[in-house]
């Protein structure tokens, strides 16, 4: 037994904790069961994961506020101890794009305009902003190159992943076509800062509980003001669940009334290809040599080969050149 699980037992009185999922290697979440049943959020204990932790605590205070029903109740937060305290809800996580509905949908982006309604208020709630947020293209340029610059092949030989070279080559080959591309529209005034929006970030179904009451929406740790157009794009781009592109003139409407930046389709339309590449790094992430050693450490994998495989493949196919908000 951890020592997360045995301080939740003695302190809340508990006939059982049981560990149900992590998140990667960064938190992790356990049923509490007693009087009451109630989620347990912990999350590491570096300062990465201390911002992680605050960025939840104050977007689920907000929301809790601004759109009950559409996220978990915030019960308790324990920092000295890594733990947020939350509602569990009784639902299944979604799996396949089929099972979306276009209620759900109505449902996500009712969801934004709440939380976007008052934005005086959140200013106050919310004082952070969200995890990559940015006000220059030259901005994501240097992340994304820090992204590249860590996706380092020696450690990987032993596995014997026969396409993780040329998967290296497509997406290096690919960013610097994106960079030659975007270069000549980065000081347009419609690619760099606009006014931004409160954001759930990492927005979509593949954080989200199918309940009988509806679409509940989870995980926060990347909160907070952000670009519209980025959570226009990584909400379609997102590899998870993907969205269908028969609703991206519903998500856009929306967000433009919400954001009230005009045309923001065509912002959506420049800024594309760079987040295209920040999710296929998002996909290679966990083989940055610390990382995987972490992961590996944490026995996340049955199959380590395996899973490589799968990522390598998946970001081969993600990677194919594709204009997906070309509604012209």
């Amino acid at each position: 037994m951890s020592s997360t699980e045995e301080w939740l037992l003695k302190n809340f009185n508990l006939s059982g904790v049981q560990k149900i999922s992590s998140s990667g290697i960064n938190s992790e979440l356990f049923l509490c069961k007693g009087q009451s049943i109630f989620i347990a959020k912990k999350f590491a204990n570096d300062k990465e994961s201390l911002d992680r932790l605050n960025r939840e605590k104050c977007f689920l205070s907000f929301s809790n506020t601004v759109s009950p029903g559409f996220t978990p109740k915030l019960y308790e937060v324990h920092e000295e101890k890594s733990l947020i305290l939350m509602e569990y809800f009784s639902g299944s996580p979604y799996k396949e794009t089929k099972n979306i509905t276009n209620h759900e949908l109505g449902r996500t982006l009712e969801f934004l305009s709440l939380l976007n309604q008052n934005k005086s208020i959140g200013k106050i709630q919310i004082p952070n902003k969200a995890k990559d947020s940015f006000e220059k293209i030259d901005t994501y340029f240097e992340l994304i190159n820090n992204r590249i610059s860590c996706f380092t092949l020696n450690h990987l030989k032993k596995y014997n992943v026969k396409d993780i070279e040329s998967c290296h080559k497509l997406l290096t080959s690919t960013w610097n076509r994106v960079k030659k591309l975007t270069f000549n529209i980065e000081n347009n005034n419609t690619s760099n800062y606009c006014e931004q929006i409160i954001s759930p970030s990492d927005f979509g179904f593949h954080n989200a509980i199918k309940t009988t009451s509806g679409v509940v929406f989870i995980d926060f740790e990347y909160s907070g003001w952000d670009d519209p157009a980025k959570l226009v794009i990584d909400f379609f781009l997102q590899p998870g669940i993907p969205i269908p592109k028969t609703w991206i003139p519903q998500v856009i409407g929306k967000i433009e009334k919400i954001s009230s930046v005009p045309n923001i389709v065509e912002r959506v339309r420049i800024l594309t290809p760079l987040f295209k590449i920040k999710w296929a790094c998002i996909i290679l992430n966990f083989l940055e040599e610390r990382k995987f050693n972490r992961f590996l450490e944490f026995k996340h994998f049955d199959n380590i080969a395996d899973e490589i495989n799968n990522r390598v493949g998946l970001v081969a196919n993600y990677l194919k050149w594709e204009k997906i908000f070309d509604l012209r």
